[in-house]
């Protein structure tokens, strides 16, 4: 984390620190103190106690969460707002759109996620996979092109392949397509 101008980096994470550990998910949002300081990506140790502490982990998610829905969506997408560059608070953000029942946008917030790095594909549930298949449509389509391109990222030839084909497949008859699929096995 960057020290604020003229304090020292110790002021810096003891007054983040404990501004962290007292507030609730939504004064935090709107304070002004240097958690959200001016680089592009949130230190990960900072990262992971925002997320153990507001979000729980390993499932806990809806019990840690409760009823506060509106204050967390509007926290994570305030952090991933700011740290755009930061593909795990773009992750943390879409997830807990998932968890708020806006199945649409979050789907979309993924989808972002995986074109940036398709690898972070793999790192999802399946469940983001269902959801995708459910909505159906271009989601479903730039889902599994992201599955292509994480296959070929990974040097994962033979399930490139299978994905390839079966997109190919699919989808014979759309020239559009099928350049989008052609790009994603190359790219």
């Amino acid at each position: 984390m960057m020290p604020v101008e003229g304090e020292s980096r110790a002021a810096s994470q003891e007054s983040a620190g404990s501004s962290a550990r007292a507030a609730s998910p939504d004064s935090i949002c709107m304070s002004s103190t240097p958690l959200a300081s001016a680089c592009a990506r949130i230190e990960k140790d900072t990262q992971s106690a925002l997320e153990r502490e507001l979000r729980g982990c390993y499932g806990a998610e809806y019990l840690k969460i409760g009823d506060d829905w509106p204050d967390h969506v509007r926290f994570w997408k305030a952090m991933a707002e700011r740290f755009t560059d930061d593909l795990k608070v773009q992750a943390i953000y879409a997830d807990t759109l998932l968890l708020g029942g806006s199945n649409e946008e979050a789907m979309d917030a993924f989808l972002a996620v995986f074109d940036r790095d398709p690898l972070l594909v793999y790192r999802v549930g399946g469940d983001i996979g269902e959801c995708m298949e459910q909505l159906g449509g271009e989601r479903w389509f730039q889902y599994r092109l992201n599955l292509v391109r994480a296959a070929r990222a990974d040097e994962a030839e033979e399930l490139l392949r299978e994905l390839a084909d079966e997109l190919i497949s699919e989808y014979k008859n759309d020239t559009n397509a099928l350049e989008r699929i052609a790009k994603a096995m190359t790219e």
